[in-house]
This record gives structure tokens, C-alpha cells and sequence, in this order.
């Protein structure tokens, strides 16, 4: 099972990479369950949860194992709720890093931060192929030249 929780300002960001994110573990063959919530502080923050196994038996949030920060900075409460071996993508130029778990960071810098992210986290994510990737782009999006262009930037840019 892997859980993933996408936090950002922007609403439809947000909502985009959840989508592409949930639709592309789908095409992978994965079961798939995935819901936005927003924070009630002052700067509302949306944060999405995508949920994907061979069969998803609850469909309440769990301690993520994948954390996408699609803001430069963030609030400590976006760090809530991580597994220890948790792997952050950060839209900074700077690694981010909570101090109550270990965690991997990869800090990727774009203009289309979502997808660039998305696209560090295929590389990592062995379930979800490129392909399956592209293909929810295409289908949720409309598979924009530029869009596919920052997937792949992201996509490259982890070693």
C-alpha cells in the first residue's frame, strides 16, 4: 500500500496532481482512492490524499509514505503524519526535512510544480510506470506539450 498527500496553496495545483496522480496508479492496475480536504489556518492550505494498493480496504488517511510540497514554504503542520522512510518532493531549491522523522527529501524547482514533482516521484515510485503517467496527463489534463515537458524535467532531475 502506498499513501500519498499532496500540500499546497492553490487549489486547482492541488487538485490537478491528485488527479493525475490517482488516474495514473489506476492505469497502473492499482485500486485507488483519493479526496482534497483544506486546513482551517488562515492561509488555507489544500492538501489531497491519494491512497493506491492492489485493493484499498479503508478509506481513511494513513501516515504517508510520499509527501508532495507544492509551495516553497510551508506550515510545520504540512509535516504531520509521516511514516518514518517517508520521501519528500519539495517545490524549493533547498531539501526540507521534519525533525521527528527520517525522511528523504528531493527538491525540485519549476514553473509547472506539480508535474515537474509528479515526475521525481515516478522515478522513485516503482508501481507507476512513465507511461501510465503520461497517459493520465493526456486523459486528465489534455496532455499539453508543456505540461509533459515539466514531468519529464522532474522526471530527470532525480538521481
Amino acid at each position: 500500500m502506498a499513501m500519498f498527500k499532496v500540500y499546497g496553496r492553490g487549489v486547482e495545483r492541488v487538485d490537478r496532481a491528485r488527479r493525475v496522480l490517482g488516474r495514473a496508479c489506476f492505469l497502473s492496475g492499482l485500486d485507488v482512492v483519493d479526496f482534497t480536504t483544506r486546513t482551517l489556518e488562515p492561509n488555507n492550505y489544500n492538501i489531497a490524499y491519494v491512497k493506491a494498493d492492489k485493493v484499498v480496504r479503508s478509506r481513511l488517511p494513513e501516515p504517508c509514505d510520499y509527501l508532495v510540497l507544492l509551495d516553497e514554504k510551508v506550515p510545520a503542520k504540512a509535516f504531520d503524519g509521516l511514516r518514518d522512510g517517508c520521501v519528500i518532493f519539495s517545490n524549493s531549491e533547498e531539501k526540507v526535512s521534519p525533525k521527528n522523522v527520517k525522511t528523504k527529501c528531493h527538491a525540485i524547482k519549476s514553473a509547472i510544480p506539480e508535474m515537474a514533482l509528479l515526475g521525481a516521484l515516478t522515478k522513485i515510485f516503482p508501481k507507476v510506470s512513465m507511461k501510465s503517467m503520461n497517459s493520465a496527463i493526456d486523459m486528465e489534463l489534455g496532455g499539453e506539450k508543456i505540461l509533459h515537458s515539466a514531468f519529464e524535467e522532474g522526471y530527470k532531475g532525480v538521481k
